[in-house]
């Protein structure tokens, strides 16, 4: 990565989680793609309700090794059953 990218990513992720959101759109919208891209209402909906959700509450927020272990346990599960 560039040093400008760093720089940029780690602005990035000192905003708040509505602002990072924002953010990650109005760069996605400069992609040349397909609208097969962009996410359903419903699931905009729910990512912007759980955002909300950890803004009022950081308690609930879970770390990302959790997160990765969890989603590849089920991947494994899919995989192998």
């Amino acid at each position: 990565m560039s040093d400008a990218l760093l720089e940029v990513v780690a602005k990035g992720k000192s905003l708040p989680m509505p602002d990072r959101i924002a953010a990650i759109r109005e760069l996605a919208a400069s992609l040349d793609v397909d609208e097969s891209f962009w996410l359903s209402d419903d699931w905009d909906s729910i990512l912007d309700r759980r955002a909300s959700e950890l803004d009022h509450d950081p308690s609930r927020a879970v770390p990302w090794t959790d997160v990765d272990r969890r989603l590849e346990e089920r991947v494994r599960r899919h995989v192998d059953g």
